[in-house]
């Protein structure tokens, strides 16, 4: 009812252009963020360990130890023993635990979202550790539950650290799209009858790189840019500005011609592009019409 009740006043505020003389921007809901989320999509978040597959959020060759600390984190939960009457603040963290959960129907879960549950899994996770280990009677069992765990934990920072340092920054290039700052700037200083400059549309999300580094001012994307909000609620933005990612939206006149900022690999624009710029995956160049 509030997340509806905050797309009416968005849309109201909208109506009179009420934002625009705001020092800051208020959300366009066109729907209620309820239904976004797909139940689907957080069960698979779950059984997969707490993992978004997210480049900057998980490193792809580690062992997914979250799913392994699971029945740990449920005898910690469950079974009531010493070992938790001896944690003085056990219940603090449980009850963390207990109020993250309506998280799970509220929003559609990522890393970055779910990250305040971890925490307090991590802690209960321990304490249903340290229950197998004060249950098992079995001296030589004991120490091998010890040894697998601390292995495992071992060998889990020994891949990260060791990805992190040598193979990460290559597997970033592509999703940071790495080099587009310099080659924003060469397609800036390019000439351009027009003045217009048809931006790679294989970036998700591409006009926000362009907002950011070009320091773009809020109200004048506002005024100038030409979007539609799809059934997500996410913006897909055709144009701001003298920036266009849609060539469709680019209206020229006879002899005029305009810059192009796209992926290596992506294919010409027109039929006779000039290239004026070819590095880190990016080209830059002109296109007359």
């Amino acid at each position: 009812a509030l997340a509806l009740k905050w797309s009416e006043l968005g849309k109201t505020l909208k109506t009179f252009d009420f934002e625009k003389n705001l020092p800051f921007t208020l959300p366009l809901l066109t729907s209620t963020p309820l239904r976004a989320i797909n139940p689907l999509t957080n069960l698979e978040f779950i059984l997969n360990g707490f993992q978004d597959h997210r480049i900057w959020n998980s490193i792809p060759v580690l062992p997914n130890i979250s799913m392994i600390l699971f029945p740990f984190l449920c005898l910690g939960y469950f079974l009531n023993n010493s070992s938790k009457r001896k944690l003085e603040n056990y219940y603090f963290f449980k009850i963390w635990l207990q109020s993250c959960f309506p998280l799970f129907i509220l929003s559609s879960l990522n890393v970055n979202r779910a990250n305040s549950i971890f925490l307090p899994a991590i802690v209960i996770s321990v304490i249903g550790f340290e229950s197998i280990i004060l249950g098992t009677k079995d001296y030589f069992l004991k120490k091998k539950i010890k040894i697998f765990f601390v292995s495992w934990i071992s060998a889990s920072i020994f891949l990260f650290v060791a990805h992190y340092f040598f193979f990460y920054s290559g597997d970033v290039y592509e999703p940071f799209n790495y080099g587009l700052d310099t080659a924003l700037v060469q397609a800036k200083s390019a000439d351009s009858t027009s003045g217009k400059i048809l931006v790679s549309n294989r970036m998700k999300l591409a006009y926000l790189y362009i907002l950011f580094l070009d320091k773009f001012s809020p109200s004048e994307f506002q005024k100038s840019a030409k979007y539609t909000i799809n059934k997500d609620g996410v913006f897909d933005v055709y144009s701001f500005g003298k920036f266009y990612f849609d060539k469709s939206f680019i209206d020229l006149k006879n002899n005029d011609s305009f810059i192009f900022l796209l992926k290596a690999e992506e294919p010409d624009v027109c039929i006779y592009p000039k290239v004026l710029y070819s590095k880190n995956n990016w080209k830059v160049g002109r296109c007359l019409k």
